[in-house]
């Protein structure tokens, strides 16, 4: 049976690694990570309260303000590298774990990743729902995801305020959160987790748009600063790639 599962499109390091990644973060987020007592609990409530009502009045802390937004943002940028090559996915169908993916991030969406098979022949995109096709192909959802992004980014830099510049301010306040409260400390790790997992999405979307192809010796310069960038830059490289990504071979006029 593992044979018949594994093979070219799904590969036994790449969905072994991914589960793994995943089955880590589920134990340390319920075994290791902290604010489990009443007190950090009640404090925890409270924090998510505030942050769900009221996240840019300044109680909650910029720097978290910022990561707990920008995983909203996350599951859009790989809404829009899977789904392009999630027509008929096997074993599971892309769209749930996409869309719990905007709950519940890598929790949600890494199983996906493990299961699903590779598609990255320039081309093998299939077919292209309405929302793929009309939304996320479309360069002015990416505009709208950067700004707010952008504000995002700039609120946390000036540790509340927009157009200063306070980061050690910023971080030193988060750090007092993210080591008491269990909503900060595993979003923050949540994030980092969707971080880590973007760079394969991203070589096997660019590959279905005819770039990235080949060794990555035989790219060219801009080809691997682009990669580079869209990466290893947490969000802005995602929405980066998104603003100058060719479109599918199926939409090209």
């Amino acid at each position: 049976a593992g044979d018949d599962f594994f093979g070219p499109k799904r590969w036994r390091v790449r969905t072994f690694a991914i589960a793994g990644t995943w089955l880590a973060l589920v134990a340390y987020s319920v075994l290791l990570a902290p604010g489990k007592s009443p007190e950090e609990r009640a404090a925890d409530q409270a924090l998510l309260e505030r942050i769900l009502s009221t996240p840019f009045d300044g109680s909650v802390n910029p720097l978290f303000c910022c990561i707990f937004n920008m995983l909203g943002i996350w599951p859009m940028i790989y809404a829009a590298t899977l789904l392009p090559g999630s027509d008929r996915q096997s074993p599971a169908p892309a769209v749930p774990f996409v869309a719990g993916s905007f709950f519940l991030g890598a929790f949600a969406l890494s199983p996906y990743l493990a299961l699903r098979e590779h598609r990255a022949v320039a081309g093998e995109s299939g077919q292209l729902d309405w929302a793929t096709s009309n939304i996320l192909e479309n360069r002015l959802t990416a505009v709208a995801l950067l700004a707010f992004a952008a504000y995002l980014a700039l609120f946390a830099l000036g540790n509340g305020v927009i157009g200063g510049f306070s980061p050690n301010e910023a971080f030193a306040g988060f750090l007092p959160v993210f080591g008491s409260s269990l909503t900060a400390h595993v979003s923050s790790i949540d994030f980092m987790v969707l971080w880590m997992l973007f760079g394969p999405v991203l070589l096997e979307d660019g590959r279905r748009r005819g770039v990235f192809l080949g060794n990555f010796d035989s790219w060219s310069s801009g080809d691997k600063a682009q990669f580079a960038i869209s990466a290893f830059v947490p969000v802005f490289g995602g929405l980066a790639w998104l603003l100058s990504r060719p479109p599918l071979p199926s939409q090209r006029s």
